[in-house]
């Protein structure tokens, strides 16, 4: 029994050691590389996961690496935040983005960002958003673009407004592009949000857009979060920095999900 429970760690060690490379694999590859049934990997998995080591999927398991969940994070904090890589993103983003648009940018760090370039390069912009914030920078800025601050309840953390009364405003407009932040995003699963009532405007934002754009840096990508605001059949990309793992955008080509690296 002893040698049993040995052999069982080892055989779990390197289960992690495969997904900490790889991010995700399935039952079957797993059982292949180490020799065993499919049913051994199955009970490693459900060990593992009760160990918070992984997620376990329909067919395999996620690499869990700190894990996000249901927790919101202070505006201020996440400023902090790979900035190199969100001003990278920033950048990128207003090489596309085409004077007298019209923008649904969710509210976030990156997409703060996002706002300053724009309001620096680009002109006649209307822009509709859910954070004063970003508002205010659209509407300061040189080229005579304008903002409508969505109203609603204030989110003290993110300072972004959200409930009903942000839901149908939002539902009044119809506009070219959204761009939209996320607490993580999933290669072959969605996007989503840490609060359940921000990922509701969220997806509101995608519907009343013509274009929609996930804009993450590459830290976000391959967690979870608690609440799924949408899959990738209603995104037209993901946004993200030259930093994603190789692995990673693998995964979202097989899923034939477009990729746009900031770089």
């Amino acid at each position: 029994m002893q040698e049993q429970k040995v052999f069982a760690e080892e055989r779990q060690e390197r289960i992690l050691e495969i997904l900490i490379k790889e991010n995700r694999i399935c039952v079957s590859e797993l059982a292949d590389l180490l020799n065993v049934t499919d049913a051994t990997i199955r009970r490693d998995l459900k060990y593992l996961e009760s160990q918070e080591k992984l997620f376990r999927t329909h067919g395999g398991a996620l690499y869990r690496d700190e894990p996000v969940f249901w927790q919101t994070t202070f505006i201020e904090s996440r400023k902090q935040e790979n900035p190199e890589a969100k001003r990278m993103i920033a950048r990128y983003i207003a090489t596309f983005i085409k004077d007298h648009e019209s923008l649904l940018i969710d509210g976030g760090s990156t997409n703060m960002l996002v706002a300053e370039e724009l309001a620096r390069v680009r002109k006649n912009l209307m822009v509709v958003t859910n954070y004063q914030k970003i508002g205010e920078i659209i509407a300061n800025g040189a080229g005579e673009n304008r903002a409508i601050i969505i109203g609603g309840e204030l989110m003290a953390q993110t300072q972004n407004t959200v409930g009903p009364i942000a839901e149908n405003m939002i539902k009044s407009f119809r506009l070219d592009k959204a761009l939209i932040g996320a607490t993580s995003v999933m290669p072959g699963h969605g996007c989503y949000s840490a609060n359940p009532q921000e990922g509701e405007i969220k997806r509101q934002m995608i519907a009343q857009s013509s274009e929609s754009y996930v804009v993450v840096d590459s830290s976000k990508i391959g967690k979870y979060a608690l609440y799924e605001f949408s899959d990738f059949r209603d995104i037209d990309a993901v946004i993200t920095d030259s930093n994603v793992g190789g692995r990673s955008r693998e995964q979202f080509a097989e899923n034939q999900v477009e990729l746009k690296i900031a770089e």
